[in-house]
């Protein structure tokens, strides 16, 4: 199983007014159109549009790779090709992974994306969709760099919540979940 390739991925059909990709029916869209649902209808509901974006996003990795089971058994430099691969043509940044110790932090820069709940759901939901497995994810931090979203386990993930709420910083805080085995 190779790396992501681009070519084809993608199809637009303007004399039927169709864009395309592995098949499903796509929208192109204004990179507000989340910060506008969250004015209108929500943060929540901007939430559930970017995991559903996050999700369609991993959807089309694993399918890329031979399905969910094939993500699983792959190294994570290929899965991880496969997705930012699909995350850049979504339009949604570019991202690339960080170990710290046990921890995974994707990083995902010159993102559209404003609101980092909404950044971490679309993660969220781009990985679990990769692997079909339940995935959990915070922010961690936005900074020059991009956005840093802590994957871990929902154990993890809650403690990392309430060190970051504490004031604590995000590298300390990695420190202190790794500690206790939840990274």
């Amino acid at each position: 199983m190779g790396g992501f390739e681009p070519e084809g991925a993608v199809e637009f059909d303007l004399p039927h007014g169709a864009v395309r990709a592995a098949g499903d029916r796509l929208m192109v869209v204004p990179a507000t159109l989340l910060e506008e649902i969250a004015v209108t209808a929500g943060a929540p509901a901007a939430v559930t549009v970017a995991r559903a974006i996050g999700t369609a996003t991993g959807q089309r990795a694993a399918l890329r790779m031979g399905g969910a089971e094939a993500a699983r058994g792959a190294t994570i430099e290929t899965v991880l090709s496969h997705l930012t691969g699909e995350l850049a043509l979504s339009g949604v940044g570019a991202a690339h992974l960080e170990r710290w110790g046990r921890a995974l932090v994707l990083v995902l820069a010159n993102t559209p994306v404003r609101d980092d709940v909404a950044v971490a759901a679309l993660v969220e939901g781009a990985l679990a969709a990769v692997v079909d497995r339940p995935i959990a994810t915070i922010t961690l931090t936005r900074d020059a760099a991009g956005v840093r979203v802590l994957v871990a386990s929902a154990s993890g993930v809650l403690r990392a919540k309430e060190l970051l709420e504490r004031g604590v910083a995000w590298g300390e805080a990695l420190t202190k979940i790794q500690a206790r085995g939840d990274a």
